[in-house]
């Protein structure tokens, strides 16, 4: 049976599946609500210090003004996102580390 990538997408394509509702909080505008696909796996170490992560966890979220976050505009100095640090947990608001990838589609984050 072929796949019918034009009628099949949204079946592959739905965030809903395995995203997460996260808020975003950037200065001077109003929080807003994106999906966010949300790695909780451990850090790992930066260089000889055992002791100092380079973050919390990761998301990746559209690259986008609307959807997601969009990278020509991001300020990470002021930009957070309210995310649980552990799965069904409490979220709160966290401050954004540094870009990890990068691409036209997609962005993936350190959370701090």
């Amino acid at each position: 049976m072929a796949l019918d990538l034009r009628g099949d997408a949204e079946l592959f394509l739905n965030l809903d599946d395995f995203a997460e509702k996260i808020e975003v909080h950037e200065l001077r505008k109003r929080p807003r609500v994106i999906s966010a696909i949300v790695d909780r796996s451990p850090p790992e170490p930066l260089g000889e210090n055992q002791n100092a992560q380079a973050g919390k966890l990761t998301i990746s979220v559209a690259n986008d003004p609307i959807k997601g976050i969009w990278s020509q505009e991001m300020d990470r100095a002021t930009l957070k996102v309210k995310v649980a640090l552990l799965d069904g947990g409490v979220a709160e608001l966290r401050p954004i580390g540094t870009i990890m990838k990068q691409d036209s589609g997609m962005l993936t984050l350190w959370v701090m």
